[in-house]
């Protein structure tokens, strides 16, 4: 590279970075039309970072009209440049259909890109794509093995995803204390559905000592976040006294919230519950 190349390139850089700073440090509309001034200045000299972000500002609509169309522009541009942020969105894109046809062969030719270029959310959907067979012939050798690539990397929902790979024996061999291990570690980092199966570990005593009150303590946290199978054996373990103190007001708490999600057999337990309380408040008018 020779001088006038390297101070080309250095011009590019200040001003993707100038655009960076009005959007961190601006406010209101003046300051994103700031940035795209100078995020557009980069982008048409060939800056990767710099068509990302203009790319950004059309996808939501800051500093420029909203546009899907420009916003892929711009990406494409930067994901041919090997910008890996670039080919991830473009793989959502191709996916979801958004702004362009859908297609799953697309979307899953640039997450290849960006996922062999080490990204973790390309590893974790190029994963999901082998797992379902979408774009690509279904294998669960190969979905375990960018589900692990993803894991390795802290991403949440491979850990999860790769936890019911050792569960099912799908792509790998098939390992209780492997799959309890991965739920655990996504279980820590508030993975609702991890929480609910490390509970679920718990309470049939699978390859860990059974303990209801570990199951519960697990149930408890996935069902705060919603996860209606959790709300549901809460439930059942409030009604029960399987480790808590028997409550049906609480149970019904539970079985309402599971119910209110469509949970059957929940609202099933609810109507029962019910019509205990109304019999027992019946019976003690008498």
């Amino acid at each position: 590279m020779n001088k006038k190349e390297k101070d080309t390139q250095e011009e590019r850089y200040i001003q993707n970075d100038l655009g960076v700073y009005h959007v961190i440090v601006g406010e209101g509309r003046q300051s994103y039309a700031d940035a795209v001034e100078c995020f557009n200045e980069a982008a048409e000299h060939g800056d990767a970072l710099a068509q990302f972000n203009l790319g950004l500002c059309y996808d939501e609509g800051k500093g420029v009209p909203q546009s899907y169309t420009n916003a892929i522009k711009w990406w494409l541009m930067a994901a041919e440049q090997g910008l890996r942020e670039a080919q991830v969105n473009l793989g959502f894109y191709y996916y979801n259909g958004i702004g362009v046809i859908q297609s799953f062969i697309e979307a899953v030719k640039w997450w290849r890109l960006a996922a062999n270029n080490g990204d973790s959310k390309a590893q974790f959907e190029l994963g999901v794509c082998y797992l379902n067979g979408e774009g690509v012939e279904l294998s669960y050798t190969e979905a375990a093995f960018w589900f692990h690539k993803a894991a390795e990397q802290g991403h949440v929902k491979a850990i999860f995803n790769l936890g019911i790979c050792y569960e099912d024996g799908k792509g790998v061999a098939q390992s209780y204390t492997e799959a309890f291990n991965l739920y655990y570690k996504a279980a820590e980092q508030g993975h609702m559905h991890a929480q609910y199966n490390v509970g679920l570990f718990y309470c049939l005593g699978r390859n860990v000592t059974k303990s209801y009150d570990e199951a519960v303590k697990w149930w408890q946290k996935a069902a705060e976040q919603g996860e209606t199978s959790a709300q549901f054996n809460l439930g059942l373990c409030y009604e029960n006294g399987w480790g808590v103190t028997k409550s049906n007001t609480i149970a019904e708490k539970w079985y309402r919230l599971a119910s209110l999600q469509g949970h059957n057999k929940a609202k099933k337990r609810l109507v029962i519950l019910r019509k205990q309380r109304i019999q027992n408040k019946t019976h003690n008018q008498k």
